[in-house]
């Protein structure tokens, strides 16, 4: 066969469907020839495949076909790149096994590595038998081993050992015993093995469904009654592998495949050993199953009471408190049956006193309580060592339980009380802030709300009254061309933030014509990471969430000789044809070779921009580019707008009447007929007001854009989830904009709609970072619709782990700032993130309302919680836990978190069976602040029907009695007047 017969056939198949019988011709016209003559075609191949590739027919036979052509005669840099076959396995195999590459061993072991390998598992061990290649000994190959299924698949055709739908993986094990050995390294490494096809009723053979296959847990299951796999060796290897550092999930696998394994009492109690030390695991549910397997041999009789006393304080550790609740039932069933071991067993229970939760704490003093007369004053000295950090609602159980020991508590084993706060000091201080700082800060609020020993519910402002520069650092511009190449390096692989990014474009536009000597040169690299359009790196510019032109216009500044055109779907939104315009100016100052700095570059961080400098800005220049106007306007910070209003009386045309009227100059007098004339007066309107209906511009805007100049605002609604759907969590809320807003192209250059229109549109909104971070710097004085973007997003994973593809703990980050005032959507964001099983979004909200609650800006937000918990899916422990984790920080926040439960649970139509959980965190919180429950919310209480827990706690709630000037309260007091006053003190240092 002859290289011209070889080049044919590719070029004639690829221009038409191509069949098994065609890639087999290919085959054979290969199969003698030397290592020289493939050389010789490999770079036409190569070629070929690489066009292919940029032509996109990824799916084509024909493209499948020039893979089989690069294994024939390529090298392994080119056979690296093969990623499948469709249909062709059998050429494939026939190809290698002619051609037996001296590389093939490392293709195999590359090809295994991959998440969808290019081979399957049968043409592995069709090569494999024939001795075409070794059987390699990576990890890699054990999770490979994973996919083996007798290639039953229906939509691969070709010669196969197994009818489909009958494969049995221990049958096909029986028959190739060289694969049994390998299968032990499913104890040692990570993989997926139980986590398909396991169910536990059905764990032999799948009988009830004539077409699945059987799952890996049945297949071990049978090896080992067939005594191909010793049965007490899989039992150590799997409590091995749940002592390692699996995922969370392939630890739970391997506790239920111990569990399918059906110990014997003896076997159990041969491992006795290992479960104790399996009490020591990180993972909560390793030791739950543990505790298990423990308590079956108590009931056995089996258990070894010293081995477990010693080995149990270690589930202390553990958060959840529903295993150190099993280690003292095992330890109060002990304690009957080997009455010896009882001042042990209480040691235990001392020592169960150091864990969080008061359900723990409570039911060790009442096992204590039952040893009394077992008990000496040691472990009376050891119970008041724990005292202090026993919960407030049970501590009193553990000072009676000291006293009946007859040793009298002593006062330094208690925290001291807090002196009393002076509130003359404080008024001292506030008399030199004008007062206005002092009721916008909230400290007249938290001043009132000390003399008369209430709690302090938060403080709001309007960011347009107060100076927000004072809390923002500075952002210093690049000034060289060499800090912009570093920049751009840089954030090639990870930028830092959407100000970064504001850095980079600002940089572009002064320094854009600057070529030093040896810019090429490093230009060079950049260029090339550029056009390679790589996405592998998610924290980067060229990360998921890129705007096509972002990357065309640094290639334009780099020098490079052709600008690739980035692939890219028609988008029909405002905002991202709002970015590209802001682009295309910046673009066409490249082009034109005049260097200027961006109107709209931040001066400070989260994308403010001082007036002052801004109106320098404009005087340097005669006619500004829209787009960049239009963005400079809606980032004017409040501070030094009176100074620059009289810096911009001279400013031309009706772009600088407009910037007046932003500084607090006059509203246009008339209709104003030019769409673009208009969408400049209306950024000018949101810069001087970000809230509320624009009514200085409703001459100007006549009747027909009244919805325009309105402020469209979010509303939502919390639906119960649909269970037939399979993503039934993404049914949780409802959001929409009120009145609506029109879907105009006009919206491309009025920014303040564009970012609201965004949220009309149910698009996957996947992204690194700092594609969602630089929506926040875009309208810095108004984040409500980046936080109903957010909120659109946190629905999605209410019940989803953390995910890098969806980091939506960013849209939270803005309300960490000191001089961001929360809004409704605000808290409707940090409640669904707070109840999230994302846990990068709900340690986000915890960190958020520790901040909030601290400064003040928190306010009792209870009747967008109580609006929240309409829908079904709301979940009061997660609630719980979260409250529980802030309120520990400082006396203020327990306050505040008692206050919201009362207020909450008071709004409540009805509660739920769950409500122990809050109710069991206020008794905690009230006993702590040695309050009772608030008065007006007592009847309330009092009317609640509950039984079980809630019941109990219920009534432990309305026996409380309050305590005048506590230590706690005072406390909290001093906390939130201080936070109040520096604010206000700061600001007053600020000039408007």
């Amino acid at each position: 066969m002859t290289a011209e017969a070889f080049l044919e056939c590719l070029d004639r198949k690829g221009r038409q469907q191509c069949t098994l019988d065609d890639a087999m011709q290919l085959a054979e016209i290969v199969a003698t020839w030397t290592e020289a003559q493939r050389r010789k075609l490999s770079k036409t191949v190569v070629e070929m495949t690489r066009v292919g590739r940029d032509v996109g027919f990824y799916s084509s036979s024909a493209y499948h076909m020039l893979h089989l052509a690069v294994l024939a005669v390529g090298p392994l840099a080119a056979a690296k790149r093969v990623d499948s076959f469709y249909h062709f396995e059998t050429a494939a195999i026939k190809i290698l096994s002619d051609r037996r590459p001296d590389w093939l061993d490392q293709w195999v072991a590359l090809q295994m590595s991959k998440k969808y390998p290019a081979i399957s598992w049968w043409m592995f061990r069709e090569l494999l038998r024939n001795g075409t290649c070794s059987k390699p000994s990576s990890d890699d190959y054990i999770r490979f081993l994973v996919s083996l299924s007798g290639d039953v698949d229906p939509y691969r055709p070709g010669p196969r050992d197994v009818p489909r739908g009958s494969f049995r993986r221990s049958e096909y094990l029986q028959q190739n015993p060289e694969f049994i050995e390998d299968l032990w390294r499913f104890f040692e490494i990570e993989t997926s093995i139980f986590l398909t096809y396991f169910q536990p009723e059905v764990l032999t053979t799948n009988a009830a469904d004539g077409n699945a296959p059987e799952g890996w847990c049945a297949t071990l299951i049978r090896l080992g009654e067939l005594g191909l796999m010793d049965r007490q060796r899989l039992l150590t290897a799997t409590l091995r592998a749940l002592g390692s550092s699996f995922s969370a999930n392939a630890l739970t696998s391997f506790a239920r495949f111990f569990e399918s394994l059906n110990a014997t009492p003896e076997e159990l109690a041969a491992a006795q050993t290992v479960f104790g030390e399996l009490l020591a695991n990180r993972a909560s549910h390793v030791v739950k199953f543990s505790l298990e397997q423990l308590t079956n041999l108590q009931k056995l009789g089996l258990l070894d009471g010293p081995a477990f006393l010693a080995a149990a304080p270690a589930v202390f550790a553990v958060k959840p408190k529903g295993q150190p609740l099993m280690v003292l039932a095992i330890a109060t069933k002990l304690a009957k049956d080997q009455p010896d071991l009882v001042p042990e067993i209480a040691n235990l229970a001392i020592e169960a006193l150091s864990h969080d939760s008061s359900d723990v704490q409570a039911s060790a003093l009442k096992m204590l309580a039952g040893w009394q007369a077992r008990l000496h004053r040691d472990h009376a000295s050891e119970l008041q060592a724990k005292l202090p950090g026993i919960a407030a609602s049970v501590r009193p159980r553990g000072e009676a339980l000291i006293a009946a020991l007859g040793v009298t508590a002593e006062d330094d084993s208690l925290p001291s009380p807090a002196p009393s706060i002076s509130l003359e000091e404080f008024q001292s201080r506030a008399s030199a802030v004008p007062e206005r700082w002092l009721s916008a800060s909230g400290f007249n609020a938290a001043l009132t709300a000390a003399t008369s020993d209430s709690c302090f519910t938060g403080a709001s402002f309007n960011v347009s009254e107060i100076s927000v520069l004072t809390s923002c650092a500075p952002i210093v511009p690049i000034e060289t061309v060499d800090e912009l190449l570093d920049a751009v390096a840089h954030a090639l692989e990870e930028l830092d933030s959407g100000d970064e990014l504001e850095r980079i474009l600002d940089g572009i536009s002064r320094l854009g014509s600057e070529r030093p000597a040896d810019f090429e040169l490093r230009a060079k690299p950049l260029v090339q990471r550029l056009v390679a359009n790589r996405r592998d790196n998610w924290r980067g510019l060229l990360g998921l969430g890129m705007h096509p032109k972002l990357p065309q216009l640094l290639l334009r500044w780099l020098g490079s000789p052709e600008v690739v055109q980035y692939k890219q779907m028609e988008d029909p939104r405002a905002l991202p044809k709002f970015i590209e315009r802001r682009l295309r100016e910046i673009e066409a100052r490249l082009a034109a070779g005049r260097s200027r700095s961006l109107l709209c570059a931040p001066t400070h961080q989260h994308g403010w921009l001082d007036p002052l400098v801004f109106v320098a800005r404009l005087q340097a220049t005669t006619t500004p580019r829209t787009a960049d106007l239009l963005q400079a306007l809606i980032r004017l910070a409040p501070d030094h707008r009176a100074a620059a209003l009289e810096s911009a009386r001279d400013l031309p045309d009706d772009w600088g009447a407009a910037v007046r009227y932003a500084l607090g100059g006059p509203p246009p007098t008339e209709f104003i007929e030019s769409d673009e004339r208009f969408s400049l007066w209306l950024a000018a309107g949101r810069s001087r007001q970000a809230f509320g209906p624009l009514t200085d511009l409703a001459l100007a805007g006549g009747p027909s854009r009244e919805t325009i100049i309105a402020e469209p605002t979010f509303a939502w609604q919390a639906i119960d989830r649909n269970p037939a759907s399979r993503w039934s969590s993404t049914m949780t809320l409802k959001l929409s904009i009120n009145p609506g807003l029109p879907r105009a192209e006009e919206n491309a250059l009025r920014p303040t709609l564009a970012i609201r229109e965004d949220n009309l549109h149910n698009w996957a909104n996947f992204g690194v970072e700092w594609s969602k971070a630089w929506l926040i710097p875009l309208w810095p004085a108004n984040l409500d619709a980046v936080l109903a973007e957010g909120v659109r997003q946190l629905r999605v994973r209410i019940d989803e782990p953390a995910s890098t593809f969806e980091p939506n703990y960013v849209y939270l980050q803005p309300l960490l700032r000191p001089d961001v005032s929360w809004s409704e959507l605000s808290w409707l964001a940090i409640w669904l993130a707070l109840l999230s099983k994302d846990s990068s979004s709900r340690g986000m909200a915890i960190d958020v309302l520790i901040t909030g609650i601290e400064d003040g800006r928190a306010q009792l937000q209870f009747d967008v919680l109580a609006k929240l918990a309409t829908g079904e899916w709301f979940k009061l422990n997660r609630l719980a836990d979260a409250g529980r984790e802030v309120a520990r920080v400082s006396p203020r926040h327990a306050w505040w978190w008692a206050e919201l439960l009362q207020r909450f649970l008071a709004q409540l139509a009805t509660w739920p069976t769950e409500a122990h959980h809050l109710l069991t965190l206020l008794l905690e919180l009230l006993s702590e602040l040695q309050l009772s429950l608030n008065a007006e919310f007592r009847s309330t209480f009092e009317s609640r029907t509950v039984t079980g827990k809630s019941a109990k706690v219920l009534k432990s709630i309305l026996a409380l009695q309050a305590k005048p000037n506590s230590a706690a309260r005072q406390q909290a007091h001093s906390l939130a007047l201080e936070t109040a006053l520096s604010r206000a003190e700061r600001w007053a240092a600020g000039s408007l």
